[in-house]
């Protein structure tokens, strides 16, 4: 679900839509958060927090850094 909700923000990203991109970003602050990964629960939180602001700014770096958590995890 969680790979899916970053696919959700790729999209946002791609459209411009900051609002997309929070909700996909709320969705896997709580993930995260139920499963106890609390760094990828605090990285999502804060993007979160900065695209409902409307920002989109640095998460090319962002989504790069939640893959990573991602891939860390659940590898292949």
């Amino acid at each position: 679900t969680t790979r899916a909700d970053v696919g959700k923000v790729k999209s946002g990203l791609e459209k411009g839509n900051a609002s997309e991109a929070a909700a996909a970003y709320n969705s896997i602050k709580g993930a995260a958060g139920n499963l106890g990964f609390e760094e990828m629960a605090e990285l999502a939180k804060k993007m979160e927090m900065q695209a409902k602001e409307g920002s989109l700014d640095g998460f090319d770096t962002y989504i790069a850094q939640m893959e990573t958590h991602l891939d860390n995890l659940l590898p292949g």
